[in-house]
């Protein structure tokens, strides 16, 4: 299991904001590609070795192809990528030091929203 660290935690949200570019970039013509640009970022992840990539793959792709909620609807997959539940389970945060939890969830919020 990967050790957190302020810097990794710095990393992991600067990988999201990438994410939440390509899918702020995303249209109906460039799917392939946003999806082939997620697995880029996400192989860049401190957690990449960890990653069950076939479900990941499985869920962008049906997150491009069949979600077509609007960016700022609960259910949409702009929601998805840069929700904060999300990141801090994904990071198991919640068995973290208080001020680590802290720490992630207000530079997240800075970075992220």
């Amino acid at each position: 299991m990967i050790q957190l660290t302020k810097s990794i935690i710095r990393y992991e949200i600067a990988i999201i904001k990438l994410e939440k570019i390509a899918v702020e970039n995303l249209t109906e013509s460039n799917g392939a590609a946003t999806i082939s640009r997620l697995i880029e970022i996400r192989l860049k992840s401190s957690f990449a070795p960890v990653i069950n990539w076939k479900a990941y793959i499985e869920w962008i792709t049906n997150q491009v192809f069949e979600n077509k909620l609007p960016e700022n609807s609960s259910g949409s997959f702009f929601t998805a990528m840069t929700d904060i539940d999300n990141f801090i389970s994904g990071l198991s945060l919640e068995d973290e030091s208080e001020e680590l939890y802290n720490f992630a969830t207000e530079l997240f919020k800075k970075e992220i929203y």
